[in-house]
């Protein structure tokens, strides 16, 4: 009777601390997912004004090769 009380106590404990790291582990996802997502919209706009300098290059360049 002890050894079966104990063998349960045991069952629940075990699922207890893997519930614990679930928790844990979709914590940590979630962190990661709203970095990457940040992460990702930094790319795009670092990507934007990227496009527009070079726009700008270009016409500063026909600027210069029209003034010269």
């Amino acid at each position: 009777m002890v050894l079966a009380f104990v063998g349960v106590r045991r069952i629940f404990a075990d699922r207890m601390e893997a519930n614990g790291r679930n928790v844990s582990i979709s914590a940590a996802r979630e962190r990661a997912d709203k970095t990457v997502e940040q992460e990702r919209k930094s790319l795009v706009e670092l990507c934007r004004r990227l496009d527009e300098a070079r726009r700008q290059a270009l016409e500063d360049l026909a600027a210069l090769r029209t003034a010269l």
